[in-house]
């Protein structure tokens, strides 16, 4: 549990770094903000890039930046496969079933 605090809060600051180098004008509450929402919502790929490619090796970074797009592949095959369509509880379970399958 310590370890995984210390790599969130390393995380938190070269997302904040990053931030801050590409919007330079922007004040030190709009970046904090702009954190907040990022942790609690949707990350842009720019952002993920930057913060993996900071944090480790090269070849680290690229096994890690693989993994990274297979689950974005595999949630949005997820997304598609059910669009417009609430999913039953049943219907969830199977997925998350046959994912751990797939593992």
């Amino acid at each position: 549990r310590f370890i995984q605090q210390q790599v969130k809060a390393a995380m938190t600051e070269i997302l904040k770094e990053k931030l801050k180098r590409r919007f330079k004008h922007k004040t030190e509450a709009d970046i904090v903000r702009m954190v907040t929402e990022i942790q609690s919502g949707n990350i842009e790929e720019w952002q993920w890039l930057e913060v993996i490619k900071k944090m480790y090796n090269e070849e680290h970074f690229a096994i890690l930046e693989q993994r990274m797009r297979d689950v974005i592949a595999e949630r949005n095959q997820d997304v598609h496969k059910y669009e417009g369509k609430r999913m039953t509880r049943e219907q969830q379970l199977a997925m998350m079933q046959q994912k751990q399958e797939n593992r």
